[in-house]
């Protein structure tokens, strides 16, 4: 990213921003900046519109309101449907696709294709007699269905298709296991749950390697010592009536069909070892999200979510371009600082791992934050993947 700094109305300096320190470090003399869109209304691009438009379209010129925003340079809404105005021709995505290009073809193509064809042409018969707003036909702006067909057929194609044979794998919930240190037997939902279960296997899954040595040590004091596995398929072929692996998941399964249970660390612990945020684009886990700087104390350990855990060390007023700002100042290890825009607050989660004081704070300037992120998506979907393996060879 980069800083421009204005005196008045002129640009003073360019500079490089490190949004890690949000420190300005390296003056440039010059940007490129790539357009925001795919019309240009630049002079030539304007002129190249309204040449093409007056040839298109027989209509009071006057009335049209898209015709006037371009001559004005106005961007008007759904101005991308008018592309083939601005331009002698238009290329499509086949030209700049390298001649080795493989794609992958999943489900029905040119059924997919035939009905979203017949969308685009239903659509421009019930708009073609706006005689304020006149469109192209769809022919102009995109391509058939054979079209593509045909194009798609110079490149390398990868299918995937059903299988009447695939089924879905057969899994029931596993009860309430989770520990309660105030009683005398803390583990005792999930001795009952053993001992009720005597013909079953079970695999526990841990956090990490370093959570599997610890939870290693608490089986033993319920008298359960389970034989370590590299995979779960390494377990399912074994003969073993307990095992752990490191797997980190937040719910286990009950395999009826193969009396096996997964009991994830997560459910005999439960929020103390959650050390995952668990947010999608729409929906954040309030458990959590820091909502307000209430909820902040100096020195708690947080998760920032595209550079990780590091600790929160205040407040501190910044003064950007002109204007003092708010940040929060989260430490990292090194005695690195970042600091967080308050409007940027809804990246910061708390950090869920059951020691505070001792939370292993990541290094700013690296990939291990996305490593980490990466081998537990990773992890994740190699134990699914084992499930079905498993699920497969029972079938077979």
């Amino acid at each position: 990213p980069y800083r421009i700094d204005l005196l008045d109305e002129e640009i003073e300096t360019l500079r490089i921003f490190n949004p890690e320190t949000q420190r300005s470090d390296q003056r440039i003399e010059q940007v490129k900046l790539l357009p925001g869109r795919e019309y240009p209304l630049d002079a030539k691009g304007i002129t190249a519109f309204r040449s093409n438009f007056r040839e298109r379209f027989d209509i009071d010129l006057r009335q049209c309101p898209i015709y006037q925003d371009v001559s004005d340079g106005i961007s008007s809404p759904g101005l991308e449907y008018y592309l083939a105005l601005f331009y002698e021709r238009l290329d499509s995505l086949f030209e700049f696709l390298p001649e080795k290009t493989t794609y992958c073809k999943i489900g029905d193509l040119a059924t997919a294709g035939q009905t979203f064809w017949q969308d685009i042409q239903r659509r421009y018969e019930d708009r073609q007699i706006d005689h304020f707003r006149p469109i192209l036909p769809p022919d102009d702006i995109f391509l058939t269905i054979d079209t593509v067909l045909s194009k798609l057929k110079q490149f390398r194609q990868i299918s995937f298709k059903s299988s009447s044979g695939a089924t879905s794998l057969r899994s029931l919930q596993l009860p309430e296991l989770s520990s309660d240190a105030k009683l005398k037997r803390p583990f005792l939902a999930v001795e009952e749950f053993i001992e009720n279960n005597p013909d079953h296997r079970i695999v526990f899954c841990a956090e990490s390697a370093g959570r599997r040595e610890t939870l290693l040590e608490v089986l033993k004091q319920i008298a359960i010592k389970p034989e370590q596995f590299d995979h779960l398929q390494d377990f399912a072929d074994s003969s073993s009536v307990f095992g752990i692996i490191v797997a980190p998941l937040d719910q286990g399964l009950w395999l009826e069909d193969d009396k096996l249970f997964l009991i994830t660390e997560a459910q005999l612990f439960g929020n103390r070892i959650a050390q995952r945020r668990r947010r999608n684009k729409n929906q954040s886990n309030t458990d959590f999200i820091v909502k307000s700087l209430t909820e902040l104390r100096i020195g708690d350990a947080v998760v920032h979510l595209d550079h990780g855990v590091g600790r929160y060390r205040g407040l501190q007023t910044i003064n950007t371009d002109g204007q003092d700002t708010e940040f929060l100042t989260l430490e990292y290890a090194n005695a690195a600082k970042l600091y967080v825009p308050v409007a940027a607050l809804h990246l910061i989660s708390r950090y869920g791992g059951s020691e505070q004081d001792s939370a292993p704070l990541n290094s700013l300037g690296t990939d291990q934050w996305q490593k980490t992120k990466r081998k537990a998506a990773e992890k994740i979907r190699d134990v699914a993947a084992e499930l079905l393996d498993i699920y497969a060879q029972r079938e077979a």
